[in-house]
Parts: structure tokens; sequence; C-alpha cells
């Protein structure tokens, strides 16, 4: 065989086998269409029924859309378990009631720069409980209500705020976690209100904000951190009050605050003049932890699996999913599964890697290597497309030795 053919076999072998090599990690190459994964942070919906948005006005709606209950405190009206995804609509909406109500266990994810997750106007005796609220302009609005209460939520990617409440008596926002907003916790024109064990991190302009006509609220046991935009975290974006409010329990317990110097107390910005008289330093050391996910194999032209991370961490953030080391999505870590859909690769060995980032910057990672099978290989074991692998090397050397000699 003359040289120039054998240098064109080789050169045939090589495009044949080097596809289905390990492919390099460099963040910022280009991939093929072919090759681009699609990948989405999923949430678990196995828990909630889909749903259209709810309009409940006046108390003899909760009867005639049959949401169970009989409105009095021992028997109120319940709204549970319910998905609802709005775009450019408030997802629930409860007015001129008096009636007692839960919403309850629900998941919504509302879009639009007008829209609101849950809103209560006009209202008392309604509490939101255990609920999970993504975007939206305010994750839940409270205007003109009494004895409202938002307790144990987690609320999210807000566009304003995430707990706006306005004109009201006695309000209760007890245990709930609020990031990736503007506001965390907003009051104004609200009295005899209780603020307490929440956790409010990463906003841009203000933890907790007690605006003018505040006055009475007792802002105790809150987690207040890392708050500012990104250029610029500073405790200074952790609380502001223009009222007459209470951020300690006037004994020995206040709030604790990231970047707390351990000075005698911890002055809020604003005009009334407030502190927290025993402040504690608020830490997070520990990064965040992923489940190691076990690699994974199937057969090329099968359907592909999923990769599902289980997560965990007290102060969730951001995320981001590598193919092969290059960035094919990121965005707010919401939840505790993240998932990706792996696609239809050629034979070879891929990479899929998990990087989660916690509100002060700690970051963990997990990687998944991804082996796909020729059908006729199927039962042959890894070995072979480690083979491959190390094949598609040998003939790249060897066709540039061909050329130097021959060429």
């Amino acid at each position: 065989m003359k040289p120039l053919k054998i240098g064109r076999l080789l050169i045939v072998l090589v495009l044949l086998v080097a596809p289905y090599a390990s492919l390099g990690y460099e963040e910022n190459a280009t991939m093929k269409d072919s090759q681009s994964p699609t990948a989405r942070s999923r949430l678990r919906l196995v828990t909630y029924i889909e749903h259209d948005i709810v309009r409940v006005i006046g108390n003899d709606a909760f009867e005639m859309q049959n949401w169970p209950g009989s409105g009095v405190s021992e028997d109120p009206y319940i709204i549970e378990g319910l998905n609802i995804t709005a775009n450019g609509y408030h997802a629930i909406v409860v007015t001129e009631t008096s009636a007692h109500f839960v919403i309850k266990n629900c998941l919504i994810v509302t879009e639009g720069a007008t829209a609101d997750g849950i809103q209560i106007v006009n209202s008392s005796n309604g509490t939101i409980e255990n609920c999970q609220i993504i975007g939206s302009r305010f994750g839940v609005y409270m205007s003109s209500t009494a004895d409202c209460k938002v307790l144990g939520c987690r609320i999210s990617g807000t566009l304003s705020i995430g707990v706006a409440v306005y004109y009201t008596e006695r309000p209760t926002i007890r245990n709930n976690t609020v990031y990736d907003t503007n506001k965390g916790i907003r009051f104004q024109s609200v009295n005899n209100g209780t603020v307490h064990n929440n956790t409010v991190y990463r906003t841009v302009d203000g933890g907790i904000v007690m605006y003018h006509g505040t006055s009475n609220n007792s802002i105790v046991g809150n987690r207040i951190g890392w708050n500012g935009p990104d250029y610029l975290i500073d405790p200074l974006f952790h609380a502001t009050d223009h009222g007459e409010n209470r951020w300690d329990d006037n004994v020995s317990s206040g709030n604790f605050w990231t970047g707390y110097n351990g000075s005698e107390v911890f002055q809020i910005p604003g005009t009334g003049n407030a502190a927290d008289r025993f402040p504690l330093n608020l830490t997070d050391e520990l990064p965040p932890e992923i489940l190691p996910h076990p690699d994974l194999d199937f057969v090329e032209g099968n359907r592909p699996p999923i990769i599902n991370w289980t997560t965990s961490e007290i102060h969730p953030y951001r995320y981001r999913i590598l193919f092969n080391g290059i960035r094919i999505e990121s965005g707010l870590w919401h939840d505790r599964e993240i998932s990706v859909q792996i696609m239809e690769h050629p034979f070879g060995t891929y990479n899929y890697t998990l990087i989660l980032i916690d509100a002060g910057g700690l970051q963990s990672v997990d990687s998944v290597i991804v082996r796909v099978f020729l059908i006729i290989l199927e039962d042959a074991g890894t070995e072979i497309v480690a083979f491959s692998s190390i094949l598609s090397v040998m003939l790249i050397v060897l066709v540039i030795l061909a050329f130097k000699k021959y060429g």
C-alpha cells in the first residue's frame, strides 16, 4: 500500500474513533448543537396538584369554590397542595374576607413585573404556611389586613420584595426563608407585628425594612446576612428602621447578623434610631452538601437517563451545571433536587458537573461520568470505552509520524 493511502486510512480511523474519547474541559469552548444537552433545575412536583390561579372574593367564595372547612378558627377553609405557574397574573388572591383560612403546602412560580405570588387584601384571619414561592414582584403581599400570618415559607427570586406588608395590624411573619430579592421583609404603616426567627439573606437593598408609620413591631431571632449588591455586600444593607420598633426582647436575645464586629449593640440605620442590644454574629463555615451521584452507563440509541442531584444547605444561593467543562446552565438554587437530562450522545465518555454556591460564597462540586456504549459492546464493560480513548490517541500519534516520514 502506498504511503499516501496509509496516511488517508489512518486519518479515517482517527475520525471514526476520536469523537468517542473523553472530551476536554474548557469552559469557554463552543459546543456543537448536536452535543448541547438541555438542562434545567427541576422542582419536586409529586406532592402538588397543578391548578389555575385562585381568586377568592368574599367569604362565600370559599364555599362556592369547594374549599374544605367552615371558616371558623377551629375549622378554617383550606387551600392546599396546589402547583400554580402564573405568567403576568397574581397566583392566589384573597380579598374582602373575614373567615379564617389557611393557604398551605403550595408551590407557586410567577413571572412578570406586576404579578405577585399570594395577595391578601382587605381581609383578616388568614394564614400562609409552608409554601414555596419563586419569582414575581412580591412573594407575599398583604394590605389592609388584621391578624394574618406567614409561617415557614420559602420565598426567592422576587423582583421587588419577599414579604410586603402595608396598613396592617398584628401580622405574624415567622420561620420563613427569604433570599435573592430586592428587599426581604418590608413593613409600612404596620403596628403590633411579629417578625421572628426568619432567615433573610442576599437581598440587594435591605434585609428587613421597617418603613414610615411602623410602631411596636417585634423583630427578634432572625438570621440576617450577606445583603447588598454583589459588588458591595455590607452590614449597612441588613436592616432599616424609620419607625418605633423593637429589635431585641428587652432581656437577652436579639438577632444574628453577618459582619457583626462584636460591639456592644448593632445600630439599625434609619430615622428611628433603633438598635439591637443583644446581637450575635451569623456565620456559615460549612460548604453545601451534594449527595454524590453514581456514574451512568447507557447504550447509544436508547433513551438517556436523568441525573438527579440531592443537595442540602442552610443558605443556598446559586448553582451551575457544566458539560465537559462548558457551562450549560446557571441560576438560583431553590430546591433540594437539581436535575439534568442527558442528551443522546454518540459512543464515548462525557462529564456532567454540578457546582453549588451558598450565600457566603462557599462551593461544592460533584461530577458524573456518563459512558455511552455501542449496542454490540453493551456487555463488554467499561474497558472497551477506555481502550477506544487510548486507541484514538495512538492513532493520532501514528498519523503525525506518517506525515513526517512520508509527507
